[in-house]
């Protein structure tokens, strides 16, 4: 169970991470560019933030894979 919550722990402040730095950026690109701000959040940021989760669903499912065998 330790190995789950650590996980879990880990997973979730990695994306609170990766939301913090699209925040920021989008920040930046609207004030900078703001004709890229609607291409930068929905095309860029969305797919990345999913692209992260993604990765991280899965070094998680691996992590616990191995500790159950």
């Amino acid at each position: 169970i330790w190995v789950r919550l650590v996980g879990l722990t880990a997973g979730a402040l990695l994306l609170q991470l990766a939301n913090l730095a699209r925040i920021l950026s989008l920040f930046y690109i609207g004030r900078n560019w703001p004709g890229l701000f609607a291409q930068s959040h929905v095309l860029v940021w969305q797919s990345l933030i999913i692209l992260v989760a993604l990765v991280i669903w899965y070094f998680w499912v691996v992590k616990v894979a191995d500790a159950w065998r």
